[in-house]
């Protein structure tokens, strides 16, 4: 493995160690801080999709606005912002906020590529492979030893919880999929990510201003939000950009398991999270699962 891989490999663990660093902070806000969730999910895609849009002013000037050139890049970009951002963002802060936490919320999150396999035999009727079949039962035995901690007869987090958690990996599976359209056109992906967290952020505003009933402002909630918008949301999918310079996107993607991870370990240190042994063999399991996946595909294609 040459230099230049092994950087860009450095820099995608980065990434993900930051995604799995913001769910922390975003854990903190909606228990510890008692943020309202429409409060924050008007705020946190709002700001970020300016301050994103902002970069590609200073990139690409004004063609920041030719993603809007025709009816199809038009509904794909908000259904994007719509289903793929609004929907993952709100997924992910209510799967937390109503008993459960950013551990469970990121394995549950990690889920999406089974989600994106599941759609594609669905709807293009193409059949699994043999690993396809290997990786699920894997991921659902894992899962289910996650979600009970070994014990078949009642749930480690709340039905409200795990509802919104399996929104959240539907969610991001749309996340992924939705942009393909544009990525195929050779738009940006920060461009597509900038116009999708602001479509986002004005639909929430649209449903509940950010200036209408805010929450006690602390400096802790002020460098928690900053934290979760700034790291979670742009620094990482920058580095993550970056990363994709020096290593195939193949490889870049087989990091994504250092965001659930990092979440399970800040879980234990600053919120006394218990994890029992089952728990984290069944954590190792869909990480094991999903990791699988990700590099039996790319070897298929190949």
């Amino acid at each position: 493995m040459n230099k230049k891989i092994t950087k860009g490999i450095l820099l995608a663990i980065l990434a993900s160690f930051l995604c799995g660093a913001a769910d922390t902070l975003l854990q903190f806000v909606s228990q510890n801080e008692a943020v309202p969730a429409k409060w924050f999910l008007s705020i946190r895609p709002l700001f970020a999709g300016i301050i994103l849009l902002l970069i590609c002013l200073m990139l690409y000037g004004k063609k920041i606005f030719s993603v809007f050139k025709d009816f199809r890049s038009i509904v794909c970009i908000v259904c994007y912002g719509i289903f793929g951002m609004s929907f993952n963002f709100l997924a992910s802060y209510l799967c937390i906020q109503d008993g459960g936490n950013a551990a469970m919320m990121s394995i549950l999150q990690y889920l999406s590529p089974l989600f994106v396999l599941i759609g594609t035999i669905i709807f293009q009727r193409s059949r699994p492979l043999f690993g396809d079949v290997i990786v699920f039962i894997l991921a659902m035995i894992g899962i289910t030893l996650v979600l009970t901690k070994g014990d078949l007869s009642e749930l480690s987090i709340s039905k409200i919880s795990l509802m919104w958690g399996i929104g959240a990996g539907l969610a991001q599976a749309l996340y992924l999929t939705l942009p393909r359209p544009l990525i195929k056109q050779h738009y940006s992906p920060i461009l597509i990510v900038g116009w999708g967290a602001f479509i986002s952020g004005l639909a929430f505003n649209i449903d509940r201003p950010f200036w209408i009933d805010t929450p006690k402002i602390t400096p802790t909630l002020v460098i928690s939000m900053s934290g979760i918008i700034l790291l979670g949301t742009i620094l990482s999918f920058m580095i993550f950009l970056m990363a994709s310079k020096f290593a195939p996107s193949e490889v870049v993607s087989l990091t994504d398991a250092v965001e659930p991870i990092t979440a399970f370990v800040l879980g234990i240190i600053f919120f006394s999270m218990s994890v029992n042994v089952i728990e984290i063999i069944g954590a190792v399991m869909v990480i094991a699962a999903i990791t699988f996946l990700q590099w039996f595909h790319v070897k298929a294609v190949k």
